[in-house]
């Protein structure tokens, strides 16, 4: 056991031509869509593309590089944005953590099977009974029938109708879950079971991503910014955690409803062409070198 911990702390740290051939592609892409994001009409949307490139960066890397590769990369798109001025360490640590867990999450489903087995299911589980409870909070103190959500294509209220619906698409995707499973334990092809294990997965680590950084930690970051941004402004009042995190929170959690399915989506598109190429490059060669 302590053995492999030691080999595995040593391929994170270690940098191959191909680490850096990959990061310069990684960084890259990070750039093109902080370009799309904030200068052309995509911008609307208000969505966090980044955080899929840095489970990436997790996932492909490790914890190490690329948690180093997210903070280059987070700090690159602010000087994009002209925001450089604002940086904040509450929201400078979001990027490289988010890589770590990432890198974390998938060398526990490599290493230890029974993880692949239980975490999907528990993250799932009790983030949808949150959500729920915040949702149904939310509707019952709704005014005119309208909530208000973290800014989403350009909207920052919303019908209790809508929010309804996108709650039974979030409902659909748990239910969802449990087919893969059954699809899992049915599938007699054992490379239809790994992808089904991987996507299972994915939707796993999305959530859990969203929860800790946009739920969690967000609304602390957001209000240090605030007041930090808006400390010099008259008549401002200085925004505390006791008034204001419940506020944020609800508003990313009901935000959350709809790009979770869209983040999933995405990411399972990417992880799959990902893992082949982190097989066929990284790991594949490393087993020749013995």
């Amino acid at each position: 056991m302590k053995n492999k911990v030691l080999t595995s702390l040593k391929s994170s740290v270690k940098i191959s031509i191909m680490d850096i051939a990959v990061s310069g592609f990684l960084v890259a892409m990070v750039l093109i869509l902080a370009v799309f994001t904030k200068y052309t009409a995509f911008r609307i949307l208000n969505l966090n593309f980044e955080y899929l490139t840095y489970i990436i960066f997790g996932f492909f890397l490790g914890w190490f590089k690329g948690a180093i590769l997210a903070f280059i990369a987070d700090t690159l798109t602010l000087v994009i944005a002209g925001h450089i001025g604002f940086w904040m360490w509450e929201f400078g640590i979001i990027a490289p953590l988010i890589a770590m867990v990432s890198a974390a999450y998938f060398y526990f489903i490599k290493n230890y099977k029974i993880f692949n087995y239980i975490a999907p299911n528990i993250i799932v589980f009790l983030t949808f009974v949150f959500a729920v409870v915040v949702i149904w909070t939310q509707i019952n103190n709704a005014k005119n029938d309208q909530v208000t959500i973290s800014r989403i294509f350009g909207f920052t209220k919303i019908s209790t109708i809508a929010i309804s619906i996108m709650a039974a698409v979030f409902a659909g995707l748990v239910i969802a879950l449990g087919i893969l499973w059954i699809i899992y334990f049915k599938s007699k092809s054992e490379k239809q079971k790994k992808a089904v294990l991987l996507t299972i997965n994915t939707f796993a680590i999305i959530v859990l991503i969203i929860v800790i950084f946009r739920w969690l930690i967000h609304p602390i970051a957001y209000i240090n910014y605030l007041n930090y941004a808006s400390q010099n402004k008259a008549g401002y009042v200085i925004k505390t955690y006791g008034d204001w995190y419940y506020v944020w929170l609800a508003r990313n959690v009901l935000k959350s409803i709809l790009t979770i399915p869209l983040y999933t989506l995405l990411l399972i598109i990417l992880i799959h062409p990902f893992e082949y190429l982190k097989n066929r490059y990284l790991i594949e060669p490393l087993a020749y070198q013995y």
